[in-house]
């Protein structure tokens, strides 16, 4: 009696483990603008919820993830409905890790933070200015 809880309880944390080892991303869009982001030659507008609304976030499930970044993968942030204009920032995804590094473009304000299993787009669109050579 005593081997089999013992045995149970393995096979229950076996059971789990899977689970707590593969999460979803959660992206915030808290920018004025529609993200889409670019893998591979693949725009995530292709796909139901492809694009994040302004001010709203979308998880990207593990499926996902398993499906478009096998091992790891480079993905370009948009700031438009159809990965159109400039990249904001290329990111790094680990396929058991989540976002594994973020290089921002300092495009018109825009730029990703994050690590994990969270990112987000922040900042947002602004003109040039008149000396924004000195920076």
């Amino acid at each position: 009696m005593k081997i089999k809880k013992p045995l149970f309880l393995l096979a229950a944390a076996a059971g789990i483990l899977p689970a707590i080892a593969h999460a979803d991303i959660s992206v915030a869009n808290n920018t004025n603008s529609y993200a889409t982001a670019h893998v591979g030659f693949i725009c995530s507008s292709i796909v139901n919820d492809g694009v994040i609304k302004p001010h709203s976030s979308l998880n990207i499930s593990q499926s996902i993830i398993d499906l478009y970044c096998v091992g790891s993968c480079k993905t370009d942030i948009y700031m438009s409905k159809n990965c159109s204009g400039k990249s904001v920032a290329t990111v790094s995804v680990d396929q058991h890790k989540g976002v594994t590094g973020i290089s921002n473009h300092n495009v018109n304000g825009y730029y990703v933070a994050g690590g994990g299993y969270s990112a987000s787009v922040n900042g947002g669109s602004r003109k040039a200015g008149l000396f924004d050579w000195l920076f």
